[in-house]
């Protein structure tokens, strides 16, 4: 049978790389004893060549060729903490993460960007939980200037019998303190709705199983207790709290 360009040429490299690692087994194994003592050797110039290798002299230097082979070719290990790796990979944190380096915030605060994708991963739930944060800033913030604004002028931050209630002097306040405060705050409250937006699931999904009610009943109670009641509820504790500390009555009679 006809033999093929390829199989020769598999045949020539083959046998031509076990001349080469013989050659060399025989220069790591062999040589130091055959030529000690002799005028010429194979590593030298000379018509004399080495003795055949035993089974076991060529099998150590096999593994001694191998183990060499591995060392000068294994790049260096490089350590990489997996958590940044997955933050990089997500796109979610900036700076910190892509130079391989944890920020000085804890994983539950790492701040996201606001992109469609993330938002997207989230699910309708980051808007639940967005909405309840920034409801819960913004009552907070209400009720300390609340406080202060009685303890700078004297005078009630409302206007009975008028619409809106308030005061336009304390909507300023208020606007102030919500453009400086809040719109710092602002990428920290997405981070923590982002951190609470997997407990409004579960609390949804266990109002729809436990009341046996649809889903989109669940959603609206429980807007209803936490955009409402609680914000009612946390707006009230802190005007209470911010009048005691500063020593104003809550409501102070108009002059």
């Amino acid at each position: 049978t006809a033999t093929s360009p390829v199989m020769v040429k598999t045949h020539v490299l083959a046998a031509v790389a076990t001349g080469l690692l013989a050659t060399c087994a025989q220069a790591l194994v062999g040589a130091p004893n055959y030529c000690r003592g002799r005028k010429s050797c194979a590593l030298g110039s000379g018509p004399r060549s080495l003795p055949p290798l035993s089974p076991t002299a060529h099998h150590r230097a096999l593994g001694r060729l191998a183990a060499a082979a591995d060392d000068a070719s294994t790049p260096p290990k490089k350590v990489v903490d997996a958590e940044v790796v997955e933050v990089v990979k997500s796109g979610e944190t900036g700076g910190a993460a892509a130079d391989g380096k944890k920020g000085p915030l804890p994983g539950w605060l790492k701040m996201p960007k606001m992109t469609k994708a993330n938002m997207k991963k989230m699910g309708g739930s980051i808007f639940l939980s967005y909405g309840f944060v920034s409801n819960v800033n913004s009552a907070l913030m209400l009720g300390w200037v609340w406080g202060i604004y009685i303890k700078r002028t004297g005078l009630p931050p409302f206007s009975p019998g008028s619409w809106p209630p308030l005061t336009g002097k304390f909507v300023a306040y208020y606007g102030i303190a919500y453009a400086t405060i809040g719109s710092a705050l602002r990428p920290f409250r997405f981070a923590l709705a982002a951190a609470i937006s997997p407990l409004f699931d579960r609390a949804i999904q266990g109002l729809t199983n436990k009341l046996r009610i649809k889903k989109w009943q669940a959603i609206g109670l429980w807007i209803f207790a936490t955009n409402v009641v609680f914000t009612c509820l946390w707006l009230a504790f802190h005007i209470r709290l911010s009048t005691l500390v500063l020593g104003v009555p809550m409501f102070p009679l108009p002059a």
